[in-house]
């Protein structure tokens, strides 16, 4: 009995000496000082991170240890508190494995990770959840500030050690990818990966680009290797509709834009904003230019154009009146200005541009009482016109006295253009048509006088 009593005793003992070195350890391994270093190290190797802890250390048990710390300062960035998930087995064996990582109220300076967009940061703040086994982030309410500019939304990423997977959805009221770009109340849908770039699809309210505005714009897009392709554009561009695609090359350094576009049903005095044209009109176009402001865009554009217009005006012109002008200058010269407007059922026209300059051959008008032809060049930059036309009257609005046709000058700003008849291409040619009644009462005339022994009008002197 005796050595049995002596057997349990030494297990007794030997029991509370395990328990008290366990305890011990546990209190070595789960003190604030050293659970701080461990936890540190743990994360930079296995997220990459350089966390300081200054703020105070908490720790309690559950079906995991959790420890909790606040004033958190890493990479680009700092929280206000950090809670850190440790599984349980692998700390007795003096190893910390991070299961969870919640950060509250963070804030990242993402330049370093993002190129940055000028000379602003773009800073991120919210609140994440990463769980490390399934690699896996969580930003449920996130918020995005680059000076003036915020955006806010959700975002959600797997994989996120090895190839990040980012998927989400981003809000602003106003978004200026440059001076002259802005994005009015914009919602974003993206993915994001390093191999596919950034693709989703963009919906806005306004787009400015310029004095150009389009609204209730959706778009689908993908960012890449400093290239923003736009597929599938739709919107309402000068009470019209707008289907296209686009590609811009570095868009925050030196932008350079190509777009093919079809333009339905437009407001022609909206979209050119000259007051020259107005009524609606089908487009179609193709266009190329860079520069960061408008004048620079302007100034370098190239590409081709067409309009097909119908039921409008041609304002500050009135090409029928500029008949009877050349009419009366055959009789008496007289000087005449037009200050009013044409109406037309038809209008078209199409040509290149070449570095704002629009030209064109094919220029086409037609009215109820005229038809004018032509072409010439049209000046994007300071807004100016240079037209050659040659109008010519329908029916028997001049009663053919004269076969005349009109050529006209065209020229000056947009706004209020000068109309001259072009008198090196009026046609002198055209005389009045012999008058039957005339030339049959001339020649009875004749006979009468020769009959009383005048001469004839016809005869020699």
């Amino acid at each position: 009995m005796e050595i049995i009593r002596k057997i349990f005793l030494a297990l007794g003992l030997l029991i509370v000496f395990t328990l008290a070195g366990l305890l011990t350890l546990f209190v070595i391994l789960t003190n604030p000082e050293n659970l701080k270093k461990r936890i540190t190290t743990e994360i930079y190797a296995q997220t990459g991170l350089q966390v300081q802890i200054k703020g105070k250390v908490q720790w309690r048990m559950s079906p995991a240890l959790e420890i909790n710390m606040n004033d958190i300062q890493f990479t680009s960035g700092n929280a206000k508190e950090l809670n850190v998930e440790l599984a349980l087995r692998p700390l007795l064996a003096r190893q910390a494995k991070i299961q969870r990582i919640e950060l509250k109220q963070f804030s990242i300076i993402v330049n370093s990770l993002l190129p940055p967009i000028g000379d602003l940061p773009i800073t991120v703040t919210g609140d994440a959840e990463v769980n490390l086994p399934q690699q896996t982030l969580k930003i449920p309410s996130l918020k995005i500030k680059r000076g003036d500019i915020q955006a806010s939304g959700q975002v959600f990423a797997t994989h996120i050690f090895q190839k990040p997977v980012f998927t989400g959805q981003l809000n602003s009221e106003k978004i200026s990818l440059t001076p002259e770009l802005q994005v009015l109340k914009a919602a974003v849908h993206f993915n994001f990966s390093a191999d596919s770039g950034i693709s989703g699809k963009l919906s806005s309210d306004q787009l400015s680009l310029g004095r150009i505005q389009i609204n209730h714009l959706t778009t689908q897009f993908n960012y890449q290797n400093k290239q923003l392709q736009l597929k599938n554009i739709n919107g309402v561009i000068a009470s019209g509709v707008l289907n296209g695609q686009g590609v811009i090359d570095n868009l925050i350094t030196a932008p350079r834009y190509e777009f093919n576009a079809t333009l339905k049903h437009v407001e022609l005095s909206q979209l050119l904003q000259s007051g020259i044209l107005q009524g609606p009109a089908d487009l179609t176009t193709q266009l190329k230019t860079q520069g960061v402001t408008s004048a620079a865009a302007l100034a370098n554009l190239n590409g081709s154009l067409k309009i097909i217009a119908f039921d409008g005006s041609l304002n500050h012109i009135d090409l029928l009146k500029q008949i009877h002008v050349a009419r009366q200058f055959l009789e008496i010269n007289p000087v005449s200005q037009s200050e009013s407007l044409t109406h037309f059922s038809y209008l078209s026209t199409s040509g290149i541009i070449n570095n704002g300059i629009f030209s064109s051959d094919d220029f086409l008008l037609q009215a109820e009482n005229l038809k004018a032809s032509g072409g010439g060049t049209v000046n994007l930059i300071n807004k100016e016109i240079n037209y050659q036309v040659l109008v010519k009257a329908k029916g028997k609005l001049l009663n053919q006295d004269y076969g005349l046709s009109a050529p006209l000058k065209i020229s000056g700003k947009l706004n209020k253009p000068k109309v001259k008849i072009d008198l090196h291409r009026l046609n002198f040619s055209a005389k009045p048509t012999p008058d039957l009644g005339k030339q049959a009462g001339k020649v009875i005339h004749d006979e009468i006088k020769l009959l009383f022994g005048a001469k004839s009008s016809n005869s020699s002197l």
